[in-house]
């Protein structure tokens, strides 16, 4: 089912962020979220993750909290688990938990399986993140900013992975990022808010991948 928000509202202590905000996430796609700071991305994730509610308006399709996967722009590696405790802290069923070591082996990271967040360079950190997210069967996957403070040859690594690890189930992905290399490279949709006045109802503008 796809995801719409219909002409939402959202304001912090009375800064309008989202003013009259609609979009339609459809379903099996990656939708890229791009604009300047402060246009309300992230917000647009909250909405979606069920962490805030708008002050008005109306979103349809969503999955309940459970069933939603979140990669924040910080990985929030536990550091008393080792990778693979890590992973398995988020999961809910033995089936869940089954998948680890495949989805390690996927993104190169099932030798240090036993290893502590705090052994393991950003990059992989990175690498478990986006692996513990894709464990949990979810209906909607969640990623902000998550290739922030790579250099150019590990991003593209990582993006890599991610692609690798999206196409085995092609589940719902909303991905927010300041790179427009990003969003070319691995979204179906974009939407772009620094260009969505404050009384228009957004567009999607389709790319390529």
């Amino acid at each position: 089912m796809d995801i719409e928000l219909k002409d939402i509202n959202v304001a912090y202590d009375g800064h309008q962020v989202l003013n009259h905000f609609s979009a339609i996430f459809p379903q099996g796609t990656v939708t890229g979220i791009c604009g300047p700071s402060g246009v309300g991305k992230t917000t647009v994730l909250r909405l979606l993750a069920h962490l805030i509610t708008p002050d008005s308006g109306e979103i349809s399709g969503l999955p309940g909290e459970n069933r939603i996967a979140y990669v924040f722009q910080e990985n929030r590696l536990l550091p008393w688990y080792d990778i693979r405790q890590n992973i398995a802290f988020v999961l809910e069923s033995s089936e869940e938990h089954s998948r680890i070591e495949g989805i390690l082996k996927m993104v190169g990271l099932s030798e240090v399986g036993d290893k502590r967040p705090d052994t393991l360079s950003g990059g992989m950190k990175k690498r478990v993140a986006l692996a513990r997210a894709f464990c949990k069967s979810a209906d909607l996957l969640l990623l902000d900013e998550p290739f922030t403070g790579l250099d150019q040859a590990l991003k593209r690594q990582i993006m890599a992975d991610f692609l690798k690890l999206w196409q085995k189930d092609r589940r719902t992905t909303v991905l927010v990022s300041h790179d427009a290399a990003e969003l070319e490279c691995l979204c179906t949709n974009r939407i772009d808010l620094s260009v969505i006045g404050s009384d228009k109802v957004d567009s999607i503008k389709e790319s390529e991948t």
